[in-house]
């Protein structure tokens, strides 16, 4: 049986080490561009990560979530942030809004936020049944992406408004439906 030549096998040698590892280095990078209730243009990653990014120098959200709740012994949801205050900043006020369209929706108003460990801030809407407008969203059947903004006013005098853009795909919404028992 004939041999390669050694320069052919150290090509084909070198090509699949090269594809091995750039392979594992390249990773798409895909966003999607949308326009959020408040006339803003957004380009929001395609990631997991996309809330862990959203701060600046004086806090930076570091959770939020979906929380089952109950209202009027019905079942419904609500919605949780988390928020953490950097190199000393402290709010006078934090306001949560859904800015994802139009109406933009009131979601939490803390005109006197206490902070755990002095640095960390924990607010949670109320309850908000599948009737609510809050809602709304979970009946779209395709992917969408909630946009939350935060203005919270310090004690040095500053305004800071931070947007948090939250992925919100298809079979997401389609556990949430269940959840809150629509069909």
């Amino acid at each position: 049986m004939p041999q390669a030549p050694a320069p052919r096998i150290l090509a084909v040698a070198l090509a699949g080490l090269t594809l091995s590892i750039s392979g594992c280095l390249l990773q798409a990078d895909y966003s999607i561009k949308i326009t959020t209730g408040d006339n803003v243009v957004m380009e929001v990653p395609v990631t997991s990560t996309t809330m862990l990014n959203t701060g600046d120098e004086a806090m930076k959200v570091v959770n939020f979530r979906f929380v089952p709740l109950s209202k009027d012994q019905q079942k419904a949801m609500g919605y949780l942030f988390e928020v953490d205050f950097l190199g000393g900043n402290r709010p006078t006020s934090i306001v949560v809004d859904d800015v994802s369209d139009q109406p933009i929706l009131n979601v939490i108003e803390d005109p006197a936020p206490k902070l755990f460990n002095s640095v960390h801030w924990v607010g949670t809407s109320k309850p908000y049944n599948p009737a609510d407008e809050h809602m709304n969203w979970v009946s779209s059947l395709d992917n969408g992406v909630r946009v939350f903004r935060f203005t919270v006013k310090m004690k040095d005098g500053t305004t800071h408004v931070l947007r948090l853009p939250i992925l919100m795909p298809a079979n997401t919404k389609m556990i949430f439906r269940a959840e809150l028992g629509i069909k």
